[in-house]
């Protein structure tokens, strides 16, 4: 067992729909104050989904504040991998997996996430126990792709497909149709996707599994924590109808496409057929 888990417990998860502000999660519901039973009060642990940032590892405490005539519940909220800057004032989704420990205060607004919480917490979302929840908050943005060509809006991101591996929620299986009226037109590309640990505060790790690495600056110098994976596909289908030979990875196929463009044109057909055929 990793060191600190055992103090971990799996738990029925439990679903909170809220806002995030100044450390504590104001919670949305339709049919009252709150969605929780009276019962939950301790440390947990697990996974938020912010709209606008992608997934995140969190350690949440469940309390109440008896210190007014009506008790008021206090959930608060902190991110494991991430700043909690980048999401203040967000929508937020929760997926709580795991239980720590009970609350050393009944609830108080300055009950306190230890060190050691986030610890045990961290290590404990690596485990297949805690890490297939995780399915529960990835699995609607993997959709995004595989539904978008009924959205409204046909053209916005058709001839994308991404799925979590059930063994490592991080890692993510990348179809990309080529562009019509490009070189690629009729290939199926095929992209390995990778959230680092420090996701988002770093880029995904993207290559294409015919044809290796890919040069984008998005992955690189220009990438950003409000960038969604989304948002990189999309970029690199784009950059399939529109390659960039001012930034290769490859100065000799740059070189090739600026001096014969027709020439090279055809290389890349060619190359499609006989890798990316989808045989």
């Amino acid at each position: 067992m990793i060191a600190g888990v055992d103090n971990a417990l799996p738990i029925e998860p439990i679903y909170v729909n809220g806002v995030f502000s100044n450390g504590f999660l104001c919670e949305l519901t339709d049919d009252g104050p709150s969605s929780l039973p009276d019962q939950v009060f301790g440390l947990y642990f697990g996974w938020a989904k912010v709209d606008m940032h992608g997934i995140f590892k969190v350690v949440v405490g469940i309390g109440w504040d008896h210190s007014s005539c009506t008790a008021k519940r206090n959930i608060k909220l902190c991110l494991i991998d991430g700043s909690d800057d980048y999401v203040s004032d967000q929508a937020m989704e929760l997926s709580l997996v795991g239980y720590i420990r009970k609350l050393s205060s009944k609830g108080c607004m300055d009950m306190e996430i230890l060190e050691e919480d986030k610890s045990i917490a961290s290590a404990s979302l690596y485990l297949p126990m805690f890490s297939h929840h995780a399915c529960t908050t990835l699995s609607p943005e993997a959709s995004i792709f595989t539904d978008s060509a009924a959205s409204d809006d046909e053209e916005s991101s058709p001839g994308i497909s991404a799925s979590p591996s059930e063994d490592n929620m991080r890692y993510f299986n990348v179809m990309i149709l080529g562009p019509t009226q490009s070189p690629y037109e009729g290939g199926v590309f095929k992209l390995e996707l990778f959230l680092p640990e420090e996701y988002p505060m770093a880029a995904p790790k993207d290559f294409f599994v015919q044809l290796g690495r890919i040069c984008l600056d998005i992955l690189k110098d220009k990438w950003s924590p409000a960038l969604q994976i989304r948002t990189v596909l999309l970029s690199i289908q784009a950059l399939l109808s529109a390659p960039n030979p001012d930034d290769p990875l490859s100065e000799n196929i740059a070189k090739h496409w600026k001096t014969n463009e027709v020439e090279a044109v055809e290389t890349a057909k060619e190359w499609t057929r006989l890798y990316a055929s989808g045989a």
